[in-house]
């Protein structure tokens, strides 16, 4: 009779040494697709309102364009996210007292524009720190340095909380702001 298998010409420790291997290997897999399964499972429990597709391919559409897919608003902890896509100069920050000038537009949780300065075209200056804004605002543009472009994700309650903004922001809703840092002295 013919030997088909390769394995079958092994001595007996060296094909148990192999099939030890083979099976760790495919519990490995399968551990890992479980993981995957859970933590899309996870986000779909977070983000109901939110389709899967939507969450997880990391591709954005017309509809919400600054929102990245998976990473919606804000994170666990409820404390805000700075996305960077246009890097600044990494050096110069502004503190807490200082006039900043920015361009923003400014998103619901859902993808919906409320405001634009760039709609505007015309920049917002104000003094960071000093309550002219949502702590959010204040909170996010600190994290960002000169000529810097980011989204900032803020949980409602470091933006208009449980009162809402009537007429543009419902109550206890999550703002994604498109900030770009122009100057600050």
């Amino acid at each position: 009779m013919k030997e088909v298998c390769c394995m079958s010409q092994l001595s007996g420790a060296a094909n148990l040494g192999l099939c030890f291997v083979a099976a760790l290997y495919a519990v490995c897999l399968v551990a890992s697709i479980a993981v995957l399964y859970l933590k899309a499972g996870s986000v779909v429990e977070k983000y109901p309102n939110v389709p899967l597709s939507e969450q997880i391919d990391g591709v954005t559409n017309e509809k919400t364009p600054l929102l990245r897919k998976g990473v919606f608003g804000v994170d666990a902890a409820g404390e805000i996210q700075v996305e960077v896509f246009v890097a600044g100069d990494g050096v110069n920050y502004p503190k807490k007292g200082q006039t900043v000038v920015v361009h923003y537009t400014a998103y619901l949780q859902d993808g919906k524009k409320f405001d634009s300065s760039r709609d505007r075209d015309k920049p917002f200056k104000f003094k960071l720190g000093a309550e002219q804004v949502i702590p959010g605002l204040d909170e996010g543009i600190e994290r960002l340095c000169m000529k810097e472009r980011a989204k900032v994700y803020i949980p409602s309650d470091k933006a208009y909380g449980k009162k809402g903004f009537p007429g543009l922001v419902p109550p206890n809703t999550n703002l994604v702001f498109d900030i770009e840092l122009i100057t600050f002295k």
